[in-house]
């Protein structure tokens, strides 16, 4: 009665009808069988005919890879797949496939993992949490290492991220002002 986590868009088939479904990252495949490729979704049998096998997932560097193939994901309130996705949506879906559970929204979140002090100190992998006018934590986002952040803001997007925050290179403008960075695997 255990399941697997999809790590990548999952091809599968009825095994019954032969019916073809696409199952989204992140998704738990129950009663999943590693030998057969079987699963079960309301007492229907799948077969997974293409699969992203990813093992012990959970280096920061493979997190961030992940996130990255995200780009472009529509922007979808309350999403947590590659069919539409929000900002906590997102870096729950990534750390879920890592191994760790992450609460589902920004004002959650924030609360897990280690606090980082200085921007110069974060390294790929970490959350970028953003506050609004109040002091509420609105907005959350994944550091590249490289001076990025990937986050949803319309779409699961690459800006320019520093001290002050989130800088949109296309608005020519910063978006979001940064509260705190948390580190929540090594």
């Amino acid at each position: 009665s255990g399941y697997e986590t999809c790590p990548g868009i999952c091809h599968a088939y009825d095994t019954t009808r032969g019916d073809h479904i696409l199952i989204p990252t992140g998704a738990n495949l129950n009663y999943y069988n590693d030998e057969t490729k079987e699963f079960e979704i309301a007492d229907k049998r799948y077969k997974i005919t293409s699969f992203i096998d990813v093992v012990n997932f959970r280096k920061s560097t493979e997190i961030v890879d992940m996130a990255v193939a995200l780009l472009n994901t529509p922007y979808v309130w309350g999403g947590r797949s590659a069919f539409g996705i929000d900002c906590s949506g997102l870096t729950q879906l990534l750390y879920k496939i890592a191994g760790v559970k992450l609460p589902r929204d920004a004002s959650e979140q924030v609360q897990e993992g280690t606090p980082v002090n200085f921007v110069s100190e974060a390294k790929p992998g970490d959350l970028a949490f953003f506050d609004n006018e109040e002091g509420n934590i609105i907005h959350v986002g994944i550091l590249d290492g490289e001076g990025n952040i990937i986050h949803a803001s319309g779409k699961v997007r690459k800006d320019t991220f520093d001290q002050q925050g989130i800088f949109n290179n296309r608005l020519g403008k910063y978006t979001h002002n940064l509260r705190v960075i948390k580190r929540i695997v090594e």
